[in-house]
């Protein structure tokens, strides 16, 4: 799955089954990710209050099943963004992407996502664990991306995964 992939089944699903995207302010999509957001930080709340628990057995089952629906919340949270996005007519994957590499930059990182294109190849890092993501290192400037797919440096280099 890739963030078009989500745009393309999110955009049909909400129309086919609930409603047109803009039957809904961008409000009430920020609201509805917010409810979201309430409900797994009530998941993680309880999951705090087991931390150091002599219940481990219990626990264990318990915290699995917290933590199975904390990521179910933040799934939701995840959909609901890309409905907001669409609503007002952005997309949450160029989003996320700016937003990640301002704050590199602020924070004097040179870890940095890469925008999806097409292009030649950059200097193949090696995968980044837990990932099917590739750090990549633009030839030109010496930068370096993540990126799962092809893409360009900010210094306008292409770079991409073998």
């Amino acid at each position: 799955m890739n963030f078009e992939d989500l745009r393309q089944a999110n955009t049909k699903r909400c129309g086919e089954s609930f409603h047109p995207i803009d039957h809904w302010s961008p409000t009430d999509w920020g609201c509805a990710m917010a409810g979201e957001c309430g409900e797994a930080c009530n998941n993680l709340k309880k999951l705090r209050r087991l931390e150091g628990s002599h219940f481990a057995r219990d626990d264990e089952r318990e915290v699995d099943k917290l933590i199975d629906q904390v990521m179910d919340e933040v799934a939701d949270m995840v959909v609901y963004a890309d409905l907001l996005a669409t609503r007002l007519n952005r997309s949450l994957e160029s989003a996320i992407i700016d937003k990640f590499n301002r704050m590199s930059d602020t924070v004097g990182s040179d870890i940095k996502l890469a925008i999806p294109r097409t292009g030649t190849m950059g200097k193949f890092i090696g995968h980044v664990q837990g990932t099917e993501c590739a750090e990549l290192e633009c030839p030109e400037c010496g930068k370096r991306w993540i990126s799962s797919s092809v893409a360009y440096c900010d210094c306008k280099n292409t770079i991409a995964e073998k």
